[in-house]
């Protein structure tokens, strides 16, 4: 005799709904008409791609009014800077001046020094002796007078290392203000977080941006999906579902 076995399969109905593991309902983050739209419905679409815009004109606007400041400020901190070193030239010159004017002074102190010697044994004539000391005088004011002037370039240098450093700090200040405008800019373009296919485009460019939940059907821009592993989950009547077995 011949004994023949056939596998059984039962077969079982059940509807349900097919759909990629990995999606994003891409929302708006700021409200606006939506001025453009990128892409449509089946295209693939890269990690970090804009794939729609919302109106931004001020925020446009604001961006470019700070890069026009922070350019202005850095021309002023460039200025400032080329001022302060220019004086601190100055001061090395004052400095040189007071040394040279010392100098001076002690030459024609020990000039005046021998001729009061000399007048004093009545060795050198009244005349002579007044000229040494007229020369004694004006090295003594002209010590004075660049003494007065290193002091003053010195102060100066002071202010200007204020002026510099308070451009500086208004640059950084500015530079900050401007990473902030830039963040606001950004939430008027939509962009995709994921590699993946434009799945559902519900909108349309003129239509008005509103920011919701998200993944809220409301405010739903578009759907990127990663179509690289497809899920399907049915739901099986439970007088078949003792028929269903893993695998």
């Amino acid at each position: 005799s011949k004994v023949i076995r056939e596998d059984l399969t039962s077969i079982v109905t059940a509807s349900g709904e097919i759909k990629p593991k990995d999606y994003h309902n891409l929302s708006a983050n700021a409200m606006g008409p939506i001025t453009a739209i990128y892409v449509k419905e089946g295209d693939r679409v890269r990690k970090g791609q804009v794939v729609a815009q919302i109106e931004a004109v001020q925020p446009k606007a604001d961006v470019a009014a700070q890069k026009a400041n922070i350019q202005s400020s850095l021309s002023d901190s460039a200025a400032a800077e080329a001022g302060l070193k220019a004086q601190e030239d100055g001061v090395r010159t004052a400095q040189a001046t007071v040394e040279k004017s010392q100098a001076e002074l002690d030459r024609t102190k020990a000039n005046l020094d021998r001729a009061n010697a000399l007048l004093k044994d009545k060795g050198l004539a009244k005349q002579d002796f007044d000229q040494k000391r007229a020369e004694y005088d004006t090295a003594v004011a002209g010590l004075a007078e660049s003494t007065t002037r290193l002091s003053q370039a010195r102060a100066q240098v002071a202010q200007s290392r204020q002026q510099l450093v308070s451009a500086q700090r208004k640059v950084t200040q500015m530079n900050a203000n401007l990473a902030r405008f830039d963040d606001i800019l950004a939430n008027y373009s939509v962009v995709s977080p994921i590699d993946g296919m434009v799945t559902n485009l519900p909108v349309r460019v003129g239509e008005t941006a509103v920011p919701g939940i998200q993944n809220s059907a409301a405010s739903t821009i578009m759907t990127v999906a990663d179509m690289s592993l497809i899920t399907a989950e049915v739901k099986v009547d439970e007088t078949d579902i003792v028929s269903v077995t893993l695998g």
